[in-house]
């Protein structure tokens, strides 16, 4: 299953797509799934707009498993639906039965909820950060950082409560900004969090933490014609097998752009391998996802388009695709799921339409 949803990106696509030794760009077409409606009833989002009728983004959709998981800071809860939009479980304040019908649900009391990952068994790991001082929450788009605590909840598949997950493993010491939590293949958990100058990268198998680092500045300081170029960390993807991650590192001579390159770590050796992955001259081009840990897609946004390319770890382009996103929207948002299938989430002042793309 996993290969056959990636694999057609990276080489169904490559197929005719040579022109004059030039890879072509193949635009992969969207599939509807489902409309999320602006509700509160189970099954849909409660929206935020503020009285100019700007959007707030409070809400955030993915999928995992072929399942689409909503977290939605308006109404504190966490949903699970099918591919067609019907909602399979709520976690949250109860909802009168009435509203709820036979839909699961499961009790717990949310502050803000942040990023989401699910495992092969169902567990949902949810990322749940404690309200700021004086109450207010922030968007998700903020420029602004918050580091309130946050710990990592993990539920069951039919959303009991297993147990909370902080620096340690134990709950004794929060995260502070978490950027992103992912799940290896055998079911053990990575948060990257960071500072305003330091990233960190943990892993945990159960409740238990097996790897730590931190990465700074003087990590990634290099020296050119007598110019020193200092990196600053803008992403870490993790390997599949989580026994490696990618570093992706900006490079600025003050503030002037000078090349991005990624980085393969090994949780073994705890440091960086000798050879770099890629060096990215063009600072539009962004690593996006890992597939197969064979595979890096780099993304280049450029007003409604979307372009992808796809490489290999020794740098060279198998692919590039492109996805067209929508107009007259509020809000779009794009993401791959565990198996590196893209999907696309556009939101309307009555709906959040959610795509998948191949």
């Amino acid at each position: 299953m996993k290969k056959a949803l990636s694999m057609a990106i990276v080489l169904g696509l490559a197929i005719g797509s040579v022109s004059c030794g030039q890879w072509k760009v193949s635009a992969l077409k969207g599939k509807k799934l489902c409309s999320i409606p602006n509700a509160s009833a189970p099954g849909g989002v409660m929206m935020d707009f503020n009285e100019s009728g700007v959007f707030n983004q409070s809400f955030t959709v993915r999928v995992f498993d072929g399942k689409i998981y909503t977290a939605d800071n308006m109404l504190k809860r966490l949903q699970v639906l099918d591919r067609g939009g019907e909602p399979l479980l709520v976690i949250g304040p109860r909802v009168s039965r009435e509203d709820a019908g036979d839909v699961r649900q499961s009790s717990f009391n949310f502050s803000v909820i942040g990023a989401m990952a699910v495992d092969s068994r169902g567990s949902i790991y949810v990322q749940n950060r404690l309200m700021p001082s004086g109450g207010a929450m922030r968007s998700e788009r903020s420029e602004e950082i918050d580091f309130s605590p946050s710990y990592i909840l993990v539920f069951d598949k039919s959303g009991g409560l297993l147990h909370t997950i902080g620096q340690k493993g134990s709950p004794d010491i929060p995260f502070y900004y978490i950027e992103e939590i992912q799940i290896d293949r055998h079911d053990r958990l990575f948060v990257v969090s960071r500072s305003f100058d330091t990233w960190s990268v943990y892993r945990f198998d159960n409740r238990k933490r097996d790897f730590y680092i931190n990465l700074g500045a003087p990590d990634f300081r290099e020296t050119e014609k007598d110019e020193t170029y200092t990196g600053r960390v803008e992403s870490v993807r993790t390997f599949s097998s989580g026994e490696d991650f990618l570093v992706s590192v900006a490079y600025y001579h003050g503030s002037r752009f000078k090349y991005r390159k990624i980085y393969d770590y090994s949780v073994a050796k705890g440091r960086k391998e000798e050879r770099t992955a890629i060096t990215i001259p063009d600072p539009k081009n962004e690593l996006f996802n890992l597939i197969d840990d064979k595979h890096l897609l780099l993304w280049n946004v450029e007003g409604r388009k979307i372009k992808f390319a796809i490489l290999n770890l020794d740098g060279n382009v198998i692919n590039n695709v492109l996805v067209q996103m929508q107009d007259n929207k509020f809000y779009e948002d794009i993401f791959a799921d565990e198996n590196g299938q893209l999907y696309s989430a556009h939101v309307s002042r009555k709906d959040v339409e959610v795509m998948e793309w191949k």
